[in-house]
C-alpha cells in the first residue's frame, strides 16, 4: 500500500509511511508499543528498495522474510 500510495496518488513517501504505520496503531490502541522507530517499540520493520519492492521483513527485531 505504502508503493501505491506514493507512485499510483502521489503521496509523499513520509506521509505514506505515517499513513500506514503511526495512524493505524494509535486507531487501534497500541500505539503505546508499535508505529514509531524508536526505544522501547517493538522492532517491527519493513525495509524497501528505491522502487519500493519489499526486501526484507523484520517482526520484533527479527528478520521473518528476506
Amino acid at each position: 500500500l505504502i508503493r501505491v500510495a506514493v507512485q499510483k496518488v502521489g503521496i509523499p513517501l513520509p506521509q505514506a509511511i505515517r499513513m500506514m504505520t503511526e495512524n493505524p496503531a494509535k486507531i487501534i490502541g497500541i500505539d503505546a508499543c508499535k508505529g514509531h522507530l524508536k526505544e522501547g517499540y517493538d522492532a517491527d520493520v519493513i525495509l524497501f528498495d528505491d522502487a519500493l519492492e519489499l526486501k526484507r521483513v523484520l517482526y520484533k527485531g527479527r528478520t521473518v522474510i528476506d
